[in-house]
């Protein structure tokens, strides 16, 4: 090839291209550079389209066939190879396009998808573009549908793969799924690869594939009745082949074979737990206790499986089917003595642990609640695990959070915390589970204020997810909370009424008090000009400010009382929960009016006195903090602290870390 032809090539030069076909003669064009090959080559490995395009239009019909056919001298690769080798989607097209213009469709003419490589590879465009390092799905997908029959389908390298094998091992669904929807038969689409061998490679694709090459199997299967899952379990035992196939269809696992076995049956002679686990998780229990032989044999008439199914899986023993029937209830039909005794009387079944964290995490919501009725000890469980099922549960609706919380075993773990610190509701909110979340804030005796490690409450989580997503907000409004309102002593189920009243009693008296007391000086008055006789001493002055200051926030505390009264829901509770601070800044202003008042009146005479009754009324101030008083009365105040601390009442009220241990408590109380 000319130099200046293959520039032209190489650069997409198509001006010189339409000069030279006005000169050259025709086997200028057809000549090859080096190893490179034609000109169609050096185009297709530049991805110069417009050059190709312009040469399909001016060369004849002839000579573009020859060019498009011709092989590399020394790879031996046709245009489509070098395409497919190169992953260009655009000259793929164009290739197809082509091609559709040189043969008609009654000619018997070459077809470039069959074309074969040279020496020692055979292979064709389809299997080439397939065998690439980091093939693209849309360059094998061209190729695939150049071919109406998909006869390259049928063709092996020389490694005996046919295309179907490299798209199951490379996990390309679309170019597997085209290929099984052919009508082509299993037998040619497979080559020399074994079966067994394409179903394991195709759990790499989706579940839809495995489902499309079962059927294509479908007609090999020696047993009648015989379903893709006990195939899996009965000939190959390969539980990742089971466990793929009973996800693309979990109806299989309720299908016996004409001898009577069931998946459940197999997956336990064949060890295959994983897949026991799964269909115990899916199917109706008689499904998994029976074995049907004319439907009157039972699986667990094998003592020794039966005696493991039920040390593993004890918490199934009271699951009930779609009749209203236990095991128990099946075990009774079939006269099996040994299990009607075991189901009867559990405590003699060695029960193994039952991992509910995880049961939980897979959304298992009869395992959980099965295990939830038979824990003899939920709390020690929990304690154990230094977790809760609370902090993990994922239920299907919100009507199933509401029963679930109803559970008295449940209910009395709403507000234990983690190491973490989280509560239930925490948790709900962190992983945005708005039904679990709706139903713990409309539970009365949850704690939504209990604050985690870091500081957060979950009302704080709350306010974050309304601002960032409407149903949240939504929400809020319909079980009317408001996550923006911070309160501090008025908790879930507080009887605002009961409060409000007990507050304004309480207020009414203060203001009376202090009223009085502003008119009743200490020390009297100058009865000549009515003047206080000691209102130039500091004391007094504070005595003054201080019983003013504890009547208008007496008073304060009665009008933010009054307008809770036709507020709104959110707002009262924001108004009564303010009163108790106010109130009791009139407290501490109150101590202080009698502390001064008895100060200035006995200093000169008694002032150990005075002195004496000021450190009685602070202490009495600084133990007022509720954190110093909580103290205060566990430590000296007799009955209140107990030899054994309840853990579970610590962390139901908040007031407790992560779950401790009988060490911790020895050595907290030492």
């Amino acid at each position: 090839m000319d130099r200046k032809l293959y520039d032209a090539a190489e650069e997409g030069n198509v001006m010189f291209l339409k000069e030279a076909f006005a000169v050259k003669p025709s086997e200028y064009f057809l000549a090859h550079f080096l190893d490179l090959g034609n000109i169609f080559h050096v185009a297709t490995w530049n991805r110069k389209v417009e050059f190709l395009k312009e040469a399909m239009n001016i060369l004849p019909k002839d000579m573009q066939k020859q060019l498009l056919f011709e092989l590399t001298r020394v790879d031996g690769y046709t245009m489509l190879h070098v395409a497919a080798l190169h992953r260009d989607v655009s000259v793929v097209k164009f290739i197809k396009e082509m091609y559709a213009s040189l043969w008609g469709d009654d000619e018997d003419h070459e077809k470039p998808w069959l074309a074969l490589t040279r020496f020692d590879d055979e292979n064709t465009p389809l299997n080439f573009a397939l065998e690439r390092t980091e093939p693209d799905e849309n360059v094998v997908m061209e190729i695939l549908l150049m071919d109406p029959e998909l006869v390259s389908c049928t063709i092996a390298d020389k490694h005996g793969n046919t295309p179907l094998y490299y798209a199951l091992k490379i996990g390309f669904n679309t170019v597997a799924e085209n290929i099984l929807m052919s009508p082509l038969p299993l037998t040619s689409i497979i080559g020399s690869t074994s079966f067994s061998s394409l179903v394991s490679l195709a759990t790499n694709c989706s579940g839809n594939i495995v489902r499309l090459l079962w059927e294509k199997y479908s007609g090999c299967l020696q047993e009648r009745r015989s379903t893709p899952l006990h195939s899996a379990l009965h000939s190959m035992s390969t539980q990742e082949l089971a466990l793929k196939t009973l996800s693309t269809d979990p109806a299989l696992c309720m299908i016996c074979n004409d001898m009577g076995e069931s998946p459940f049956f197999l997956a336990v002679r064949s060890g295959c737990e994983q897949v026991v686990d799964k269909i115990i998780r899916i199917a109706e229990p008689r499904f998994y206790m029976l074995r049907r032989n004319d439907g009157t044999t039972s699986i667990l008439n094998a003592e020794k499986t039966g005696l493991m199914l039920l040390e593993k899986y004890w918490w199934v023993m009271n699951l009930r089917d779609d009749q209203g029937k236990t095991a128990l209830d099946y075990a009774k039909q079939e006269s099996t003595d040994w299990l009607v005794k075991l189901l009867t009387n559990p405590s003699l079944i060695k029960k193994q642990d039952f991992d509910w964290m995880e049961a939980c995490e897979r959304q298992e919501s009869d395992a959980v609640l099965a295990f939830i009725d038979h824990c003899q000890d939920l709390q020690r469980v929990c304690r154990k695990g230094k977790d809760t099922i609370l902090h993990h549960v994922r239920l299907p609706a919100y009507k199933d959070y509401i029963k679930f919380l109803k559970i008295q075993s449940i209910a009395e773990l709403k507000n234990t915390i983690d190491p973490n610190g989280s509560t239930p509701l925490h948790c709900a909110l962190r992983r945005e589970d708005i039904h679990f979340a709706r139903a713990l804030l409309c539970d009365d005796g949850v704690n939504r204020i209990i604050q985690d490690h870091h500081g957060t409450t979950s009302m704080d989580l709350l306010a974050k997810l309304c601002k960032e997503n409407n149903d949240w907000e939504s929400m809020c409004k319909e079980i009317k909370v408001n996550p923006y309102l911070r309160t501090t002593y008025i908790l879930p189920g507080t009887n605002l009424e009961q409060m409000r009243t007990t507050l304004s009693v309480i207020a009414a008296l203060l203001a009376t008090i202090t009223f009085a007391a502003g008119f009743t000086l200490p020390g009297g008055i100058n009865n000549d000009n009515g003047q206080a006789l000691l209102g130039k001493k500091a004391a007094f002055l504070v005595f003054l400010l201080a019983d003013a200051y504890a009547m208008c926030t007496s008073m304060l505390v009665l009008f933010c009382l009054v307008w809770s009264m036709v507020s709104k829901h959110g707002m009262a509770r924001l108004l009564v929960d303010r009163s108790v601070f106010i109130l009791m800044q009139s407290l501490y202003a109150t101590l202080l009016v009698f502390v001064t008042g008895i100060y200035v009146v006995i200093e000169h005479t008694s002032l150990w006195a005075a002195i004496v009754i000021f450190v009685m009324c602070s202490l009495i101030g600084i133990t007022s903090n509720r954190t110093i008083l909580h103290w205060v009365i566990a430590m000296f105040v007799p009955a209140a602290y107990r030899e054994k601390l309840d853990e579970m009442r610590l962390l139901e009220e908040g007031n407790a870390g992560a779950f401790t241990t009988e060490e911790d408590n020895r050595n907290r109380r030492e």
